[in-house]
């Protein structure tokens, strides 16, 4: 996994500023974590699978109680926007306008984690 560093901690704002730039391409699987751009692991089979059994699961434990949002950016912090694999965010009726959530409208976040349930 290949980490990018700067001169100093790149911030939320500077980070997607770079993406719109065009500094990466299209496809790149990068995250801000800590100020760092980090490289993100390719998602095998496996792992999607994994994925989309919990975005399954979470429908239909609380439809309409929390927004299923899977590997989409979200601003943790100034200097953070990971993208984990999925986050229950609180449910809003305004869905459509929602880009990024902040921690603390966030419940809970998986990423690349694989309850033992989901291999059986």
């Amino acid at each position: 996994m290949t980490i990018y560093t700067a001169i100093r901690p790149l911030t939320g704002t500077e980070f997607q500023q770079m993406v719109e730039d065009g500094l990466f391409d299209e496809d790149a699987r990068i995250e801000l974590l800590d100020g760092r751009i980090h490289e993100m692991a390719p998602v095998g089979i496996p792992h999607s699978t994994i994925v989309k059994r919990l975005i399954l699961h979470f429908t239909d434990l609380f439809h309409r109680q929390y927004i299923i949002q899977v590997q989409d950016p979200i601003a943790l912090t100034r200097d953070s926007q990971p993208q984990p694999d999925v986050a229950l965010l609180r449910w809003r009726d305004d869905v459509m306008r929602i880009i990024y959530q902040s921690l603390q409208k966030s419940c809970c976040l998986w990423k690349s984690v694989i309850p033992r349930w989901m291999l059986t």
